[in-house]
């Protein structure tokens, strides 16, 4: 069974990144696509960064109905950068990684 059908998520049927309840109309999840820069464009200085990636936020009421079906809830992150040197054959990797567990809300990130 998937992961939305056990807490009582549906497809919002206007969109196919966000979901509601099954029963009710409000979106409660959403998955956000983003771009800052134009990723195949030469640099146009030492410090110029481009990237891209997932956002998933979700309400409250999502979070306690995951974590009353499966527990414990751990909130992971990973962001991987590259930045290429005018100067610099290859790009500069970078990569930040982080998680906290038991993470029960959106309160608890303080």
């Amino acid at each position: 069974m998937r992961l939305s059908a056990q807490v009582g998520l549906v497809r919002d049927p206007s969109d196919p990144f966000s979901w509601r309840f099954d029963d009710g109309d409000e979106v409660v999840v959403r998955s956000l696509w983003w771009q800052s820069g134009y990723l195949r464009w030469a640099a146009n200085s030492e410090t110029d960064e481009v990237g891209e990636g997932w956002l998933v936020i979700a309400r409250p009421a999502v979070v306690e109905r995951l974590t009353a079906a499966f527990g414990p809830l751990r909130l992971h992150w990973r962001i991987a950068t590259s930045m290429r040197k005018e100067s610099a054959e290859e790009p500069e990797m970078r990569n930040y990684e982080g998680e906290i567990a038991d993470w029960q809300s959106p309160a608890s990130l303080g």
